[in-house]
């Protein structure tokens, strides 16, 4: 017997999951992507767009004999928008009606159920999230799975790191793994304020103006516990702003 079955994957976001039944497969799972805000952060909107438009070019990879895949990696400080912005970009793919699966186990696993998937769909749109890309282990795995025998068509890879310096030059330095490094830095004063906007608190321009200019250089995290803080726990501003850049600074500095 097969189970429950489907006629199609259902739009959504997906997992490594695993029973002593069927093995390892995809299951579904609830990501929060609804109320995330899409910010004008120049370099954001730079990922999102080039997704975006990998999704009209099928036939120009196909003229010109390549694989149709494209591999994006985000890095920059924590906090600096690298989660929101893959947010965005599994909001996205789930509205144009295809999913998103979100990296975990060992590549070559990955790889053996996204060939599965290729045989029942071969043209439906993934991305596959690899968040920390840093810390995964089995280089070689990913090696074949990014651009070897195990890479398969109509899919963008996402990854994210903190720290670029701890990658191979194999993964990081090679164009048709990774095509393009983007830094994703702290928000600029535009983003910030649609931030700020986006949670409808009632603003004045003049109350607009001073948030803005005194979190510069703060990420969306410190922005979000600043909001709670202020409108929820009753701090004051400047007291917060203080909590917050103390928090900034490293324990041994």
């Amino acid at each position: 017997p097969s189970g429950t079955t489907v006629a199609a994957i259902p739009p959504g976001a997906y997992e490594l999951a695993h029973n002593n039944s069927v093995g390892f497969y995809f299951s579904k799972t609830d990501l929060v992507v609804d109320n995330l805000v899409q910010l004008p952060d120049s370099r954001s909107d730079e990922v999102i767009a080039e997704i975006q438009k990998f999704w009209t070019l099928k036939g120009k990879f196909k003229e010109m004999g390549f694989t149709y895949k494209r591999g994006l990696l985000l890095w920059g400080p924590p906090g600096g928008g690298k989660t929101s912005t893959v947010g965005m970009v599994v909001k996205n793919i789930i509205k144009m009606g295809g999913i998103a699966i979100m990296f975990s186990g060992r590549p070559s696993i990955i790889s053996g159920l996204l060939k599965n998937l290729r045989q029942v769909e071969p043209s439906r749109p993934v991305v596959l999230v690899m968040e920390d890309i840093d810390g995964l282990p089995y280089e070689e795995e990913l090696l074949a799975m990014l651009d070897g025998e195990n890479s398969i068509d109509n899919i963008v890879y996402l990854g994210t790191t903190n720290y670029p310096e701890k990658l191979s030059g194999r993964v990081v330095n090679r164009p048709s793994r990774f095509d393009k490094v983007i830094r994703i830095g702290m928000p600029k004063d535009d983003a910030r304020k649609a931030y700020l906007e986006s949670r409808k608190l009632g603003f004045t321009p003049e109350m607009m103006n001073k948030w803005v200019t005194l979190t510069s250089g703060f990420s969306i995290a410190h922005i979000k516990e600043m909001l709670i803080s202020v409108f929820g726990f009753g701090e004051t501003l400047e007291e917060t702003v203080k909590r917050m850049k103390h928090m900034a600074v490293p324990p041994n500095s």
